[in-house]
């Protein structure tokens, strides 16, 4: 009968510590996709700050190029 309980009680444990090594693996699984996502996020952030940025180095090389040409005259 003591066999049977400690059967029992070792059965009892192993599908909790499956449930629970799940249960983590599915929380990991969920904070990389959030970490991915943010990563993502970042590089879009960044590749549009630096097309903006080329827009202003653009912008800024005209206007020096206008200023020079005007003082010139």
């Amino acid at each position: 009968m003591s066999n049977n309980k400690e059967y029992d009680f070792c059965l009892k444990m192993s599908r909790r510590s499956v449930k629970i090594a799940v249960i983590v693996g599915i929380a990991s699984v969920i904070l990389m996709l959030i970490s991915l996502s943010v990563l993502v996020s970042e590089a879009s952030a960044i590749a549009g700050m630096s097309k903006e940025m080329k827009i202003l180095e653009y912008q800024v090389k005209h206007l020096e190029e206008n200023y020079k040409s005007v003082v010139k005259k």
